[in-house]
Formats: structure tokens, C-alpha cells, sequence
């Protein structure tokens, strides 16, 4: 079920909302029995909501959840030596990332040894492809941050198996993030406090993040599925270059817009998650991108993978050494291909190109006024970045990146792709990445506050019946990180 569908809409969300602040209704109860079943609500609509996905997927995240609880307890200071931690630490930590594994990568690993049979002459055997679990990636993830914070001291084990159970499934971020690490939503789980201020935010957060995804990135989509579909070895340079952006903008709207409504949908049910992205695309640096883009999951690499490893607080060869590892496995974990972890060195190699070099040149840019260039440097390289992470195989990027200079025969022109919608919606894709909201928001704090909030209003109504009528008359919805 997605957060931009029709039955999550009008069905889902108004009975969830309907049920959970109902509760609070009842007479003769304590604000104790009120936050009880409240959270019984909120588990037992986000189990649900999963369920969705299908019940043997429900299973498995049951499982991860069930390990995880157990593996608290085993790495708890209170029960064990150290080193029985340490290793009941190892064993969690192995178990949740062979799950992952398994269903991630068998596809993979298992193409690669049939390609390996051919080659040696033998007739490789069929074999069932698995299903990724939707969201596998996520949750794994969080249940890795509360086990490991157990284990060093920083948060105390949770003793409710259904508090615990909620952290995990809790619907506005099970799917898509963001990645909530345990010790920051501990508290909220059982003494968070709603009221009508957030509840409000919460609505306006939701709106804008579905304005994002059905308007905007549901719309590239079109497009962008459209390019990449044709015979890219016969594709100019306009079409390269729109097929390129496009996916850009659909990408970041997608991610972002999603971000976004689970950001709000926590704040209707009193959460309080973490940022995801703070407009990237303005980024100066390669460095900067990585401090705006997908926050919670650079923040869980920092916090479990690069500052265990020593950080920036070693040798300089240690410290590349360090990055290499950190995004090579950010590029394993968004997905089972070659050009993920392609994207990942890629990324890795310019952060190590601007820690030894560039970092000089892009400072006295600043110092000279012209940052601009700082900005074009880095959307080239990113928008280079996101090919990869679109091709199918590694030869078709690079396919697509000769493309970009018109390199073959044009079959297809930009023209036969571009309505006046599609050209709106682009114009307002553009806008939207940061740029006017940079230097332009001086100028909008000037409105006086009732003029803003009317517009913004007014703003918002329109945005939810245009997603409405959009989406009960086209079926076409895609969310990329279903696959991760």
C-alpha cells in the first residue's frame, strides 16, 4: 500500500486517525490507558498496513522483530559477561544481515554462478528468483541501531515486546524511512504527547510530500520510463540530457515526497522523525550532497560503520580507506546490481578527489562570489551519478553517458516525449529543488504571517484535490525505493 494511493487515502489513514484518537474518548481512563491503546492501535494498523505486501512478508518482519527483541536481551549489560555480549552482539548482528542478504543478493550471486556454469560448459538448473520483501533494507536497519545501542550502554533494553514490535512495523516510516535509529524515538514510544499544533503540521508536511509525488514525480516517470525503454545506442543528445534530468527530479520527489508524508503521518500520531533531505541539488561539494541528502541513512553509516572504523580521526590513507568501505556498502544496500556499487566508488571517489584537492579550489570560489561554480561542479557530477543508478547493467550507462554528446543517429527527439503538462510539471520540478526557496525565502518572510498562511492554505487544498483527480484517473503510481 502507498501513502499516494487511493485506499490509504480515503480508507486507511481517516479509519486509522478515527480508532486512535477515539480511544482517548473513553471514560474512566488514565492518560496511562490512553497511551496503551494508542500504541496498540498504531501496531496493530501498521502490522495491517504491511500485511498488504503479503502475509509471508508480514512473517518474515514478525521474525526480525522476534530476533531482535531476544537479541536485546542477550546483549544487555545485566545478564551476561562481556564477552558473552560481544558474542551474542556477532550473532544478532549476522543473523539480521543474512536475512538481508539472502534476500537481496541470492538473485545476484546465484546469476553469477549460472553465468560461471555456462562458461565452463555445464547447463545451468532454473531456479525460483526471490521476492524482495518490501522495506527489508529499513527495518533490518533499525533493528540493527536498537541492538548495538543496547549493546554499548546507550539505550536501555525495551522490556514490552509491543512497544518494541512498534518501532519496527510503525507504518509512516516501515517502508521507505526515514531510518529511525532506536535511542531517538525511545521516549516517544510511550510518553509522547500529541496536540493540535503538530497535528496541523503534521497535515501540511503530508500535503507537501504528496504534491511532491503524484504531481511531480509520478509525471517524470512518464517520461523518464519512456527514454530509458528505447534502444539508448539511438538516442541524441536532448533526449540523453531530459532522460538524465528527469530521473533526477523523479527520483528526488519520490524519495523526498515520501520522506516527507511519513515525516507528517508521525506528527499526526505524536512522532517526531528526523529530517531526510534538505534540498541536495544546491549542494556545493559532493561533501555538502551527503550532509542534505537521505540524512538518516548517511547518519546510520556515521554512527555504526565510519566512526567505529576511526573515522576522519586516523591516518589519511586509514580515512580513504574508511570512505571506500562506508560507500561501497551504501551502494550494496540500495540494491543487488553492479551499477549500485558502481555508484557507490563513484561517489566515493570524488569525496576523496575534493578531502585531498578540490576542497582548495571550491573554498576560493566562495571567497571570490563565485560559488555558482561550486553548484554547477557538483549537479554534474551527481547528475552523472544518477545514471547509474538507473541503467540496468553497467554498459548501458555508459552508453547513455556517450549519448549525452550526441555520440550516434538520433531515432527519437525530445519533441515526441514533451506535452505542455509534462513541460509545467518540469518547470515546477525545477523550482523546487532549492534554488528559489535559497534565495528567494528573504523575500517570501517578508509576507505579513495571516497573508502567508491563507495563501499556503489555499495552496495545499488545491494540491489535494489536483493528487485526487490524478490519481483516480491514472493508475500510473511507481515508488522507487520499493526496491530497496
Amino acid at each position: 500500500m502507498l501513502f499516494s494511493s487511493l485506499i490509504f487515502l480515503q480508507l486507511f489513514l481517516p479509519l486509522t486517525l478515527a480508532l486512535y484518537y477515539g480511544v482517548g474518548l473513553l471514560p474512566g481512563r488514565s492518560k496511562a490507558q490512553i497511551r496503551h491503546a494508542r500504541n496498540n492501535v498504531l501496531l496493530i494498523a501498521s502490522l495491517v498496513f504491511y500485511g498488504f505486501s503479503g502475509l509471508k512478508y508480514l512473517l518474515l518482519m514478525m521474525a526480525v522483530i522476534l530476533l531482535n527483541f531476544a537479541g536485546g536481551f542477550l546483549v544487555a549489560g545485566d545478564a551476561f559477561t562481556d564477552r558473552e555480549r560481544k558474542r551474542n552482539l556477532i550473532v544478532v548482528v549476522v543473523l539480521n544481515l543474512g536475512i538481508l542478504f539472502y534476500f537481496k543478493y541470492f538473485n545476484m550471486f546465484r546469476d553469477i554462478w549460472q553465468s560461471l556454469e555456462r562458461l565452463f560448459g555445464s547447463e545451468p538448473e532454473a531456479f525460483t528468483r526471490i521476492i524482495l520483501p518490501v522495506g527489508i533494507s529499513f527495518y533490518i536497519f533499525q533493528a540493527l541501531s536498537y541492538v548495538i545501542d543496547v549493546y554499548r550502554g546507550d539505550t536501555p533494553r525495551q522490556r514490552n515486546f509491543w512497544t518494541f514490535a512498534l518501532y519496527i512495523s510503525c507504518f509512516p516510516q516501515l517502508i521507505a524511512g526515514p531510518i529511525v535509529q532506536y535511542s531517538d524515538v525511545a521516549r516517544q514510544l510511550t510518553r509522547r504527547k500529541e496536540n493540535e499544533a503538530q497535528f496541523a503540521e503534521g497535515i501540511r508536511r503530508f500535503l507537501y510530500g504528496l504534491g511532491k509525488k503524484v504531481i511531480i514525480a509520478n509525471t517524470m516517470a512518464e517520461i523518464t520510463d519512456q527514454i530509458w525503454a528505447l534502444d539508448l545506442s539511438h538516442i541524441g543528445a536532448g533526449l540523453a540530457w531530459a532522460g538524465g534530468l528527469t530521473y533526477l527530479f523523479q527520483l528526488y520527489y519520490d524519495f523526498s515526497g515520501y520522506s516527507d508524508m511519513a515525516i507528517g503521518l508521525g506528527k499526526m500520531f505524536g512522532l517526531d522523525f528526523m529530517e531526510n533531505f534538505r534540498y541536495p541539488y544546491i549542494s556545493g561539494s559532493i561533501t555538502e550532497y551527503w550532509r542534505r541528502n537521505h540524512i538518516s541513512l548517511g547518519a546510520w553509516f556515521r554512527k555504526y560503520v565510519y566512526f567505529p572504523l576511526g573515522g576522519s580521526r586516523v591516518s589519511q590513507q586509514r580515512m580513504i580507506l574508511n570512505l571506500v568501505v562506508v560507500f561501497f556498502l551504501t551502494g550494496v544496500w540500495h540494491g543487488a546490481n553492479w551499477t549500485f556499487f558502481f555508484w557507490g566508488l563513484y561517489h566515493v571517489m570524488w569525496l576523496i578527489l575534493e578531502k585531498l584537492y578540490l576542497n582548495r579550489w571550491l573554498e576560493k570560489n566562495k571567497a571570490r562570489g563565485w560559488g555558482f561554480l561550486n553548484r554547477i561542479y557538483a549537479f554534474l557530477v551527481l547528475f552523472v551519478s544518477l545514471i547509474f543508478f538507473r541503467a540496468n547493467s553497467l554498459g548501458d550507462a555508459f552508453t547513455f553517458i556517450g549519448q549525452l554528446f550526441g555520440r550516434r543517429t538520433v531515432d527519437e527527439t525530445l519533441l515526441s516525449f514533451l506535452t505542455w503538462r509534462r513541460a509545467l510539471v518540469f518547470v515546477l520540478g525545477a523550482i523546487g529543488l532549492g534554488y528559489l526557496q535559497e534565495f528567494g525565502g528573504k523575500w517570501l518572510k517578508k509576507l505579513n504571517g495571516a497573508t502567508r498562511g491563507i495563501a499556503e492554505k489555499i495552496y495545499l487544498l488545491l494540491v489535494l484535490i489536483l493528487c485526487l483527480i490524478l490519481l483516480t484517473n491514472d493508475n500510473y503510481n511507481p515508488f522507487i525505493y520499493f526496491q530497496f
